[in-house]
């Protein structure tokens, strides 16, 4: 089967939230030299804003899971196991 590390999955999210920020920043100069209009600009910020949103709440299930997950571990009782 295929699994992923958490914390190469949160690495990620990281990065894309970068990118967007870096994304709006463009925006932002080609505004300011008139390379795109202002409702070009206003709509990007929009998608980009909403992109970071989702992102983030991901990146916050991510982190809650695993800490469930490691708490849980962190608890186990390995001598109910026989071990």
């Amino acid at each position: 089967g295929y699994f992923d590390l958490t914390s190469d999955n949160i690495f990620r999210d990281e990065k894309d939230i970068e990118e967007a920020k870096l994304s709006i920043i463009k925006d932002k100069n080609n505004l300011l030299f008139n390379y795109i209009t202002t409702e070009e600009a206003i709509q990007n910020f929009e998608h980009f804003k909403k992109e970071i949103k989702d992102i983030v709440k991901e990146k916050r299930m991510k982190i809650m899971e695993y800490n469930f997950i490691k708490d849980d571990l962190d608890n186990l009782d390995l001598s109910d196991l026989g071990l």
